[in-house]
């Protein structure tokens, strides 16, 4: 192969965004100190754990360069919250973890902390097995207690006396609202309504867009194959003789030369069908 020719048959055909969820979070304590972020790529969900760094400075608290990266699709989406609610389930003391595969060599998995000598400290852990099952590196994120609050009985009266109320299981929750969220909305079902209800002001769009492209003299298709649909007439372009002057046959308001700013804005002002 010649350097830096890429032979590849599965090259991309269009660009594919990254989307980065605000949800986030971060513990510089317990079993393992580290930042959980979640995104979502090529229809996964993609999980990352950066490791805090050992001596953290002010623009850099995570190691970016030594994280794990885990993707998980829409159905293993769908069991990883029933393997939380498992692991979580009073009725359920047997069960301390449960996951699911990612990939060939991925392993997601939600734990009571007993395996890390911790029960009671709820975690995401992202593991690389090898063929024979072994752990060949790990990260854990532990979801933070004793941090997120609500201020209650505030009395302004007796010395702004006020006591709290903690939610250590918020970003549990807040964890499987992201893998539910995904899992619905991959289904497409939102960005469907989303341009069934932009249908409309797409087809004002379009009204004026063609109406600039006849006043222009350029071809376009009305009835949605490609370009392929003619008017009858031949574009602006192709109506041009070898010295650049419109053909004898062209019409002059197909002309982009003959065709007037105010016949441009005419054109675009057409009155638009009742929707």
């Amino acid at each position: 192969m010649a350097l830096g020719e890429d032979y590849s048959t599965n090259k991309p055909r269009y660009n594919e965004p990254e989307v980065f969820s605000p949800y986030w979070m971060s513990n510089t304590e317990g079993v393992d100190p580290s930042a959980l972020s979640i995104s979502y790529f090529r229809d996964c969900l993609k999980l990352k754990i950066r490791p805090m760094l050992p001596n953290p400075t002010e623009k850099k608290r995570w190691d970016d360069e030594n994280a794990m990266t885990m993707f998980i699709q829409h159905t293993k989406a769908r069991i990883l919250v029933k393997c939380i609610e498992d692991v979580m389930d009073p009725e359920k003391p047997e069960i301390h973890n449960a996951g699911v595969n990612s990939g060939a060599e991925g392993f997601i998995s939600f734990s009571d902390g007993s395996e890390f000598g911790q029960k009671g400290k709820y975690c995401l852990v992202l593991r690389k097995v090898n063929e024979q099952g072994a752990v060949t590196s790990n990260y854990v994120y532990e979801f933070k207690t004793g941090y997120h609050n609500a201020i209650i009985n505030y009395d302004e009266k007796n010395n702004s006396s006020f006591d709290r109320q903690f939610y250590d299981s918020i970003e549990i929750e807040e964890f499987k609202d992201i893998l539910k969220a995904y899992y619905i909305a991959i289904t497409n079902a939102t960005a469907y309504s989303v341009v069934n209800s932009l249908r409309f002001e797409h087809s004002k769009f379009h009204t004026k867009l063609n109406a600039i492209q006849d006043a222009l003299g350029i071809s376009y298709d009305k009835s949605g194959n490609n370009g392929n649909y003619s008017r009858g007439g031949r574009s602006y372009f192709s109506q041009q003789g070898n010295n650049g002057n419109k053909s004898s046959g062209s019409s002059s308001k197909n002309s982009m030369r003959e065709s007037t700013i105010d016949d441009i804005e005419n054109m675009m002002n057409v009155p638009e069908d009742d929707e």
